[in-house]
């Protein structure tokens, strides 16, 4: 939580959060790899532990809980919306719900990446998985692109993979994709299913990324870097702010 009001608050203590430039382009379906809730067809849908909590939205305000899905055994950290479909995932798995029925999501797919570590992301039809190694993970470090256009169990889908990136969280803007590491890669996703590489920042060791409007709020080691995005493959540092 700290993490995420600094997040917040840090751009207008710099002072360029309080004014808004027009959006560069789309970045429907990636609020930042950390997402713990999604709104679709006038519903809520709520990661809860292992479970997932489906939220009607009426009129008045007040949501109603409509069911609750139990999804795995391990707990889940990031959820998205797409089309009729819900993402979900967790440490081992990224999950597939069909939606058409907002009340009573059904799983119709799943992949599993053998307990790494990992965070998702969604570019139109593109799901992006980041795979590390940690102490209590094994499989492999990189990235991994499934393509989710057709509904299908994601593990089929897979298009594209990297290895030995040691990735952690994901962050989208414009047309470029920002994944932080032991450094931060900048890929070109102007064709979703086929990232390429643009630029690496090897300054920092990079655990979170946020986007606040036209900046890219990179967390390190006991502060924040703050970085202007008007050339998205070329991130300009402007401000920086320790604790």
């Amino acid at each position: 939580m700290k993490k995420f009001i600094t997040a917040i608050l840090v751009p207008c203590l710099f002072g360029f959060g309080c004014t808004k430039r027009p959006p560069v382009g789309p970045t429907e379906g990636f609020p930042g790899s950390r997402a713990r809730f999604a709104l679709a067809a006038d519903h809520l849908y709520l990661i809860n532990g292992q479970n997932l909590d489906v939220f009607a939205l009426s009129p008045s305000g007040n949501p109603v809980l409509k069911k609750t899905t139990p999804i795995d055994f391990i707990s889940l950290d990031t959820i998205y919306a797409l089309d009729n479909r819900i993402l979900l995932g967790n440490s081992a798995k990224i999950f597939m719900l069909d939606i058409t029925t907002p009340d009573n999501p059904e799983l119709t797919g799943e992949a599993d990446f053998l307990r790494s570590c990992k965070k998702l992301g969604v570019v139109g039809n593109a799901g992006y998985v980041t795979t590390r190694v940690a102490t209590d993970c094994y499989g492999f470090n990189g990235l991994q692109v499934y393509d989710f256009s057709a509904g299908v169990n994601p593990l089929s889908g897979q298009v594209f993979e990297i290895t030995g990136k040691y990735y952690r969280n994901i962050a989208q803007y414009d047309r470029h994709v920002y994944i932080a590491g032991q450094g931060l890669d900048i890929y070109d996703v102007s064709n979703p299913l086929s990232p390429e590489l643009k630029h690496t920042i090897q300054t920092h060791q990079f655990s979170d990324l946020h986007i606040y409007n036209d900046h890219l709020l990179g967390i390190v080691n006991g502060g924040i870097l703050v970085y202007d995005l008007q050339n998205p493959e070329d991130p300009q540092l402007v401000s920086t702010f320790y604790n």
